[in-house]
């Protein structure tokens, strides 16, 4: 069971929370481009000093999006996916990537897909990037426990599924949106992976 936070941290949490909200305001209303620190703490009511506290940079702000990601794989994968039958595992996270897509602003979403295709490498090195590692682990799981078929390589089968989830995500900023109209792809790979089940 979590601690409750004291009063001090429960500011930190909501401040943090408010440059969250006010990035993602102003990127919609001004673009990310343009944006500048000044605009999200003027809209979130603190110095520029005290944005720096939080944050080295607007840029770092696309980071804090890939480590929320990150925390929200680790917490799926223990308290949800490692407890399915693997191929389900795996087709909630094809799903789930997609529903999470549809839920972003898309002028939000595609300033941090730049950022990650350009800052990937950095980013890696700060952190690993769970949300592979997780689809890495059920298939090599499924694999050793004989409930995915031996197929395809733990490698190949998770690189297919990385491929997938990833160009999706770039597909639908390139076509601001449109390509998650047409919902044949995520179908294929769905069958796919249920062609697999053991």
């Amino acid at each position: 069971m979590n601690k409750p936070l004291n009063k001090r941290q429960l500011q930190h949490q909501q401040t943090l929370e408010a440059l969250r909200k006010a990035m993602d305001e102003l990127v919609n209303e001004i673009g990310f481009e343009k944006m500048r620190v000044k605009d999200i703490t003027e809209r979130v009511g603190i110095t520029e000093g005290a944005f720096y506290h939080y944050f080295s940079s607007k840029t770092d702000l696309l980071f804090d999006r890939f480590h929320r990601a990150n925390e929200t794989s680790k917490e799926y994968y223990e308290t949800v996916l490692k407890n399915l039958h693997e191929i389900d595992a795996l087709k909630y996270c094809v799903s789930s990537s997609t529903d999470s897509i549809k839920t972003r602003v898309m002028n939000v979403l595609i300033p941090y897909y730049k950022s990650y295709v350009s800052d990937y490498t950095e980013w890696i090195k700060k952190e690993k990037d769970y949300s592979q590692f997780v689809i890495e682990l059920i298939v090599k799981a499924g694999l050793e426990k004989g409930t995915i078929k031996p197929i395809y390589s733990a490698e190949e089968l998770t690189h297919f599924i990385r491929i997938y989830t990833e160009g999706k995500s770039l597909m639908n900023c390139l076509t601001k949106g449109e390509y998650l109209q047409n919902e044949f792809s995520e179908r294929v790979i769905l069958d796919t992976l249920e062609s697999l089940r053991a």
